[in-house]
Parts: C-alpha cells; structure tokens; sequence
C-alpha cells in the first residue's frame, strides 16, 4: 500500500509540474528577421535568404508572405525567399507572418 501512495504522489508531481499553456507560450513565434539585413546583388544574381524566429529555434510557419517593394528591381521567386535581382536600384523584401514582419534592404 505505501508503494502505490508513493507512485500516486510522484505522479501527482509530474502532472502539477506540467504546464501546457506554459509550454505552449515557450513556443509562440513572437519576432521574425532577415539574417542579413542588406543584400547586393548583380542583376540576375539569385539567391535565397534565410528568416529568422524569436525566440530562436521556433519554427516558422509555412504562411509567411514573402513581397518585394520594387519588382523592378528584385523579385521574389518563391516561398523559400529565393530572389533574383533584375534592374538596378534598391528595394526592400518584406515578410510577413501575422502581424510580425521583418524587412532586407536590396541594392542590385
């Protein structure tokens, strides 16, 4: 009987010890950035960027929008934040997942 009130109890500890609501505010993306926050490119130069998440290592979701400001300059060419520059001038790559957004400065 007193092995199975010790049992009871250590797992008593466990379960109070586990917060889901704490775990999944650990969790929540609450920043993204660029790792570079300027680009130079040549025109027809490609290349992909890399978006960061705070706090690090939260996953990024598959939603972000990827635009650029000056097509003209540099598109984006897909959803893994490939871009090719095609004019020359500066422009900016914003993303953007909800409300959080970060922004690359691109000179080609």
């Amino acid at each position: 009987m007193k092995k199975y009130l010790v049992v009871l109890a250590a797992l008593a500890l466990v379960f109070a010890s586990c917060n889901p609501k704490e775990e999944e505010e650990k969790s929540a993306l609450t920043g993204i950035s660029f790792k570079q926050a300027e680009v130079n490119l040549m025109v027809g130069d490609t290349v992909q960027l890399a978006l960061l998440g705070t706090p690090a290592g939260v996953e990024i979701p598959a939603t972000v929008v990827f635009a650029s400001s000056n097509e003209e300059v540099v598109k984006v060419i897909d959803n893994k934040v490939n871009i090719v520059g095609v004019g020359s001038g500066e422009a900016n790559i914003t993303a953007k997942v909800g409300e959080l957004s970060a922004v690359c400065k691109v000179t080609v």
